[in-house]
């Protein structure tokens, strides 16, 4: 499992940057370190750099959507086995393909405790295989 600080480190890439700041507060507190992305490009440049445990990905994201980055960061050796959970607010999204490539998915508004639940189940299982 990849830590900082023996805390392991979660990647949120989310452009909206209120989200992106209670997410942070919320697993900040609950014991992970945190990274954050305003974009996908840049979310790439840091998971590439950090090589989080897990990453909660938005997938209405400018420049990159988040379904470009997910398919990117899959075909990224050694990235390819991250987890992440994708986030969305269009309830359609749960049937696109990219979220096929994904190890959870959340509608928002988030349900905070199922995000702890996705986040810890994530983080502890390591990356796949």
């Amino acid at each position: 499992m990849i830590t900082m600080r023996n805390k392991p480190l979660v990647l949120i890439v989310e452009d909206d940057p209120w989200i992106r700041g209670i997410s942070s507060e919320l697993l900040e507190d609950e014991g992970f370190a945190i990274a954050s992305a305003p974009d996908g490009e840049a979310g790439l440049n840091i998971a590439e750099r950090l090589r989080p445990a897990a990453i909660l990905l938005d997938l209405g994201l400018p420049h990159m959507s988040g379904g470009e980055f997910l398919r990117r960061l899959r075909g990224r050796d050694p990235l390819c086995a991250t987890r992440v959970i994708v986030v969305s607010g269009q309830p359609e999204a749960a049937s696109q393909d990219a979220t096929l490539l994904a190890d959870g998915f959340l509608q928002k508004p988030v349900d905070l405790t199922e995000l702890m639940r996705q986040i810890q189940a994530a983080t502890a299982a390591g990356p796949q295989l």
